[in-house]
């Protein structure tokens, strides 16, 4: 039961197909970058190293069918222990790994919770073996989560500064939405989040709000990014960059 709960998870929050949207709220957020990770993570190939830093529950592993992937997250933060599918653990400073160990470091959503995100770049350089590639994505405009483990917001110029600095070289900086999908995803959340009891009738009152209220507005601010996208408000940026 709990696997198969998980498995649903995966599929319609962190890897949602388009029909995803009627139960998702955070559907434009979660597409977005699914759909980016897994252009980038095509190019790559297979037989090559993977280290997940910040694996979580690894909704992303399958991306990476035919390559050597581990995951690695760090003990207490904004989740608990047992819902972590970690292989390895680290202090929050230093990677358990000797240097030159993986071909890929993936880092998605994990810079924002750490008070020193520098400290993660420069660790993922270290362990990095030479001319390999980091991907990696942080926020630019969304809510608070996971509280109180929620310190930092990026800017592209930012982000590009921070991976220059730690020795990277920039292949790409893309932003995952436009000004629509960035309204969209936030009015669709905060609605969301207005109903805090767990009880059975709270429970079909959100499900109801989600499918005839939330998806027609996620639908309606993606049409609308693909026409009238603005270059520089997004929900998220992704990097790749090479050692």
């Amino acid at each position: 039961m709990a696997e198969n709960k998980r498995n649903m998870l995966n599929e319609h929050f962190f890897r949602p197909k388009w029909y995803s949207v009627f139960i998702n709220p955070y559907f434009i957020s979660r597409r977005s970058l699914y759909g980016n990770f897994r252009m980038i993570i095509a190019t790559i190939g297979t037989g090559k190293s993977v280290l997940d830093v910040g694996c979580g529950i690894k909704p992303y592993k399958d991306l990476f069918i035919g390559n050597n992937y581990v995951g690695m997250d760090i003990k207490g933060g904004g989740h608990a222990d047992f819902a972590k599918n970690a292989d390895y653990y680290y202090d929050g400073k230093n990677f358990p790994f000797e240097n030159e160990k993986f071909d890929v470091i993936f880092c998605t959503q994990v810079l924002e919770h750490s008070d020193e995100p520098g400290m993660i770049i420069t660790e993922s350089y270290r362990v990095l073996k030479t001319g390999g590639i980091i991907i990696c994505s942080a926020p630019f405009v969304y809510p608070e989560h996971e509280v109180p483990f929620d310190y930092l917001r990026f800017t592209k110029y930012g982000l590009e500064k921070m991976f220059l600095m730690c020795g990277f070289k920039i292949d790409q900086i893309t932003q995952t939405t436009g000004i629509f999908g960035v309204f969209g995803q936030l009015f669709s959340a905060y609605i969301f989040e207005l109903f805090k009891a767990k009880n059975i009738l709270v429970k079909i009152i959100k499900l109801f709000i989600v499918v005839f209220i939330l998806s027609p507005i996620q639908i309606l601010s993606l049409f609308l990014d693909k026409i009238f996208r603005c270059r520089n408000v997004t929900l998220d940026y992704i990097v790749v960059a090479k050692k």
